[in-house]
């Protein structure tokens, strides 16, 4: 353990032990139960144990955990089994089995609280209870453990999350990875080997990645933080210069020098900016002492505050020595007409457009701010980065570059108004561009950055939320345990549970997962489900948007269209016994007949032939004794019994799960063949013919449908190769009538019933009335022998035969089907021909037919390219990677079945696939193009539901069901999220800018109200009110603050719109599935620091409007002695 701990130095880690026995075989009452048995014991599952997890590990089903005294009997100790186990071998609490001779009495079954519990290393057999034939665990003491053949120990390693820093998560990760080599040469380790396993490696590489992640995305918020402190800084320094404008000119006027205004101005700057400075550093140390790991932070503290102050300082000093140079050199009126200000400020708009697209452009050029450098680690595009902060900078240029316009155009729509305020207010602004663009720009910044905080808040909150809930899947979710397969002729298998029938169930739906399955040569995991049942169970993403399409439960034809819904025979509600009764009609066709009565003719020619090239002498071939020796071999192989076999494919409409049902056999007689050994061309062949009654046992109480019927010809017990076999022209002639509840089925289905290799009798007409116009002439064939200088020969035929396929009439109560030669090259083989609904014939190429696709249509090439096709869905990386588009045609494999298939719908994701890779089938649509080729899918791995009491009742009632494992509820998938480190930074970035911003207009009300007083008194001369003057200069003050907030509003949604989406999406894991970035306001946060800044803004209107009402009310203010 020493050794383990080193490995992880100076990382603080957990170790725990557990020792696990190998499988055993286990008895009861003497008795070997099937199967073998895994016991494990250790300190974390002991109840009352020192540093015990048992609470947290697993959940008692029945009984009570054994107490971890565990053996006062020394022959004997108490355990706990896994529940599945419990169940498939039948055993209850009290029950004693034994391990070696050594007994252990159940004292409780138990499952895992979280089957994905680190604890557990993802073990199939602690989350099912068994896999194959081993059972368990068994949990025990760990004595009794150690006792039982030569078990191993499992160390786990676990990160203390109390002690853990941010600079331990690399060191975690590559302890991880070399733990292995650390401890091969560690003392005490089995000579067995070593195997290291688990996610603490890839856990602590993805937190540390997180983490990288974390860092270099907080560069987006922190710059529009210094951009909003910037833009404070310079827009408050100017608003400065305006105010002490005169002062200065007085300054200069009286004699001072250049350097002694500046110098004076920068002291006096100084001293403020120092203070500020000073309180700002100790208040940040201050509360990050508040939060872990605040202490190590000191230094960043302070050296942000100095970076700060000389970046403030700058700005001061810059702005100052501007205006000194400028009045000083004498230029105090030089700018009156302002056109120096208007190309510096079009300048200034130029520049700021210029430099936000090009940082826009390079952000979504590159889809991220976040750059992955050649050794893996992450950095951040500044220039991408800069895109939100430069945007919203470029929208406050643009709001201050409009307050003119706008300022005058209410001025001039307010000149004939009766009310002097209204038209004075918008005067004023006009007037004090320079002062009120102050305000304009720091609240455009403010609430732009707020409502851009507001909206990456909700919107990368969302995504995580979203992805969680894809990899989910559902609610609930639970693995099927398939039954041992029991296929009884005439009896339909049990179907997978209906969890509808439980009442804490709402909805359900069964599906079939499958890792390796191929859309072309490309591995896609795939997901197929009844679509319609998935879209009513899955978890929806963000504004209730579903991720299953529709239309994937309709079959596509070859040219794309929607195929007819197949009409499966509904069984009448109630019916537990469906009825076939089967006539079998079995002849030998005269073209069989005459190829028997050529034989001695044959043979004949064979052996003058031969004899003609000296390859035999005439003494050693008798035709007549090979003639003989034939016909009796036939008349052998004719008179054996043979049967007709009828299969049902039954679906249970509850789960959709479709099972083959084969029926009880009818026994077809032998046909007898007569021979007159003197004259060996006159034989006759009697037909035969069987029927009986063949009954199919349902479910009761399940309600079914019937998919498809096979009809199996089975083969003789002898074979007789070649085109001249005499099976080639037996005829047999199937009839059916299928009966449930005393109702004929078969006599009105709901969609034509037919098959892909028979024809229907229309398609047949023309071979029928040509082969009975031959019969009506006489059927006769002749075989010639030609044999070459070799020695080999062949056989050649001439006859009049016309060979035809397979008719099958589905025309009234009693469905026919004629064969009229074997349908197989091996009579051994026997045929099987599936009826469908929707099934139509193809003629195979070797009948002069063309099966769309290539191919024969009866072979698994065929099958895997023409015909009814499959719609599928894929997500966009899946199709990309296959090279497919939507209508594109693709071969789908499933469980090793090769089936047409079409792109119908491009998905985000699909639903409990995590993967950027993944497809979806419906799979009833699936089901139905199985049937068609006497194929059909397996047992379902999982059943997904939608609880209709509390999820927590929900989850309680399944883990109960004996056909149910890994039972997991809602929020069972937790999603790392990197973003959270940069929520919090954007909204510090922006109640930075809203206090920045407030600051800013509080700085406008001093100086309108310091700078304004002369303004009052003329005012007052001129007889305005002074309530009438404290509301215009309200007035003044809300307004501007007013279209400054709805153009930042604005602002904040279009930037958002802009960077949001990618910002988002950038933090995704590489791995996993990209799904839509949707634009979402987190409201709370967002409407408390507008409510504040709002609180705030209406006490500054407050004491603006007091103090020039004060000031209009003061008779002995004089502009004069001021």
């Amino acid at each position: 353990m020493q050794a383990i701990v080193g490995a992880f130095a100076p990382a603080p880690v957990d170790v725990g032990r557990t020792v696990v026995t190998e499988p055993r075989p286990a008895e009861l009452d003497g008795e070997p139960l099937a199967g073998r048995v895994v016991l494990l014991g250790g300190p974390d599952l002991a109840l009352d144990g020192e540093g015990s997890r048992v609470r947290d590990l697993v959940a008692v089903v029945d009984g009570a955990w054994p107490s971890p005294a565990g053996r006062d009997v020394p022959e004997q100790g108490s355990g706990a089994l896994h529940v599945g186990a419990a169940q498939a071998w039948g055993l209850t609490v009290g029950d004693v089995v034994v391990v070696e001779g050594q007994e252990v009495e159940l004292s409780a079954t138990w499952e895992p609280v979280d089957p994905q519990d680190p604890y557990w290393f993802g073990d199939d057999l602690a989350r099912t209870g068994q896999v194959d034939d081993d059972h368990g665990p068994l949990i025990v003491d760990e004595a009794l453990a150690r006792d039982i053949g030569a078990p191993f120990v499992r160390w786990s390693v676990r990160p203390d999350a109390a002690e853990i820093s941010p600079e331990d998560l690399s060191v975690l990760a590559s302890g991880a990875e070399s733990l292995r080599n650390a401890l091969r040469d560690v003392d005490g380790v089995g000579v067995r080997g070593l195997t290291v396993e688990g996610d603490l490696a890839p856990t602590a590489a993805t937190a540390a990645s997180n983490l990288a992640t974390a860092r270099a995305l907080g560069v987006v918020p922190l710059s529009v933080l210094v951009l909003v402190t910037g833009l404070a800084v310079v827009q408050l320094a100017r608003l400065l210069t305006t105010t002490r404008e005169g002062q200065v000119q007085l300054l200069v006027a009286r004699g001072a020098a250049r350097h002694q205004v500046l110098l004076t101005g920068l002291l006096e700057s100084s001293a403020v900016a120092v203070l500020g400075a000073g309180l700002g550093a100790a208040a940040a140390s201050g509360v990050m002492q508040l939060v872990p790991g605040g202490d190590l932070v000191a230094g960043t503290v302070l050296t942000v505050a100095l970076v700060t102050l000389a970046g403030v300082l700058l700005v001061l000093a810059a702005v100052a020595s501007l205006q000194a140079g400028r009045l000083a050199g004498g230029q105090a009126v030089g700018d009156r007409s302002g056109r120096a200000r208007a190309a510096t400020a079009l300048a200034t708009l130029v520049l700021v457009l210029a430099a936000a697209g090009v940082a826009w452009w390079q952000l979504d050029r590159a889809g991220s701010p976040l750059v992955r450098r050649p050794d893996g680690t992450l950095t951040t595009d500044l220039v991408a980065g800069a895109a939100p902060a430069l945007l919203l900078a470029a929208a406050a240029v643009v709001a201050a570059a409009l307050l003119g316009p706008l300022s005058r155009a209410v001025e001039l729509a307010t000149r004939r108004s009766r009310s002097a305020g209204s038209h004075l207010a918008s005067a004023q602004v006009s007037r004090h561009l320079t002062v009120y663009a102050v305000p304009v720009v720091l609240t455009v910044l403010a609430i732009g950055a707020t409502t851009m905080a507001a909206l990456y808040a909700g919107t990368s909150a969302q995504l995580r939320d979203d992805l969680a809930n894809v990899t989910e899947g559902a609610p609930l979710r639970a693995d099927m345990t398939r039954p041992p397969a029991t296929i009884e002729p005439g009896i339909m298998p049990p179907p997978p549970m209906d969890l509808t029938s439980l009442t804490e169930i709402d909805e359900a739906t069964l599906v079939w997962l499958d890792e390796n399955a191929r859309v072309g040569d490309l591995v896609v995991p795939l997901t197929a489900a009844d679509t319609r049942g998935l879209d009513a169970v899955a978890n929806r993403l963000a504004g209730h948007r579903s991720l299953v399409p529709t239309g994937l439960d309709q079959l596509r034809s070859e040219d794309g269209g929607e195929m007819p819904v197949a009409g499966a025979i509904e069984v009448p509600e109630g019916v537990e016994t469906l009825t076939v009764e089967l006539a079998v009609d079995r002849e030998l066709d005269p073209w069989g007949v005459a190829y028997l009565e050529s034989l001695q003719a044959s043979n004949e020619q064979f052996v003058e032939a031969l004899t003609s090239a000296d390859l035999s002498r005439e003494d050693e071939l008798d035709p007549r004794e090979m003639t003989v020796q034939e016909l009796e071999q036939t008349a052998a192989s004719l008179s054996e019994p043979t049967g007709v076999e009828i299969r049902l494919l039954v679906r249970d409409t509850a789960t959709g799960v479709a099972s083959m049902v084969p029926g009880t056999p009818v026994v077809v007689p032998g046909l007898e063949m007569t021979l007159d050994e003197d004259e060996l061309t006159d034989i006759t062949v009697d037909s035969t013919s069987a029927s009986d009654t063949v009954h199919f046992a349902l479910r009761p109480g399940r309600g079914v449908t019937i998919e498809a019927i096979e009809v199996v010809l089975l083969g003789s017990q002898q074979s007789h190769f070649g085109m001249g076999a005499v099976d080639w022209y037996l005829q047999n002639e199937v009839r059916l009538r299928l009966e449930g509840g005393s109702q004929d089925l078969l006599a009105d289905t709901a969609a034509a019933w037919g098959s892909r290799d028979a024809m229907t009798p229309d398609q047949a007409a023309d071979d029928l009335a040509e082969r009975a116009a031959n019969l009506e002439e006489g059927p006769f064939l002749r075989q010639l022998v030609e044999v070459q200088d070799d020695g080999s020969w062949w056989t050649t035929f001439e006859s009049n035969h016309v060979s035809v396929e397979p008719v099958l009439d589905t025309d009234g109560a009693t469905w026919t089907l004629q064969s009229h030669h074997s349908m197989t090259e091996d009579p051994t083989e026997g045929t099987r021909l599936t009826i469908a609904p929707g099934a139509e014939y193809v003629r195979p190429p070797n009948l002069g037919g063309v099966v769309p696709g290539g191919g024969v249509s009866d072979t698994e090439e065929d099958a895997a390219t023409s015909g009814p096709r499959v719609p599928v869905a894929l997500t966009p990386d899946a199709a990309a990677a296959a090279g497919l588009t939507v209508g594109d045609t693709l071969e789908l494999t499933m469980s090793g079945q090769r089936r047409p298939a079409v792109l119908t719908d491009l998905v985000p994701a699909v639903p409990g696939r995590a993967q950027p890779q993944a497809a979806l089938v419906d799979s009833t649509a699936l089901g139905t193009l199985l049937a068609t080729t006497q194929a059909s899918l397996p047992w379902p791995s999982q059943v997904w539901a939608t609880p209709a009491v509390p999820a927590e009742d929900a989850v309680a009632v399944l883990r109960e069901q004996p056909e149910l494992r890994a039972v997991t509820g809602p929020d069972s998938v937790t999603v790392t999220d990197a973003t959270s480190a940069a929520r919090l930074v954007f909204w510090v970035a922006s109640a930075g800018a809203v206090l920045l911003a407030l600051t800013g207009i509080a700085a406008v009300v001093a100086t309108l109200v310091s700078g304004r007083r002369p303004e009052v008194a003329v005012l007052r001369a001129l007889g305005m009110e002074p309530g009438a003057q404290a509301r215009s200069r309200a007035a003044e003050l809300a307004g501007v603050v007013l279209v400054a907030v709805l153009l930042g509003l604005a602002a904040g949604w279009l930037v958002s719109a802009l960077v949001v989406p990618e910002l988002a999406s950038s933090t995704t894991q590489p791995g996993r599935v990209q799904l839509p970035a949707v634009l979402r306001l987190e409201a709370g946060p967002w409407a408390v620091l507008l409510a504040s800044g709002a609180v705030v803004l209406g006490l500054l209107s407050v004491v603006l409007t007091r103090r020039v009402r004060d000031q209009a009310l003061d008779h002995e203010y004089r502009e004069e002695v001021r």
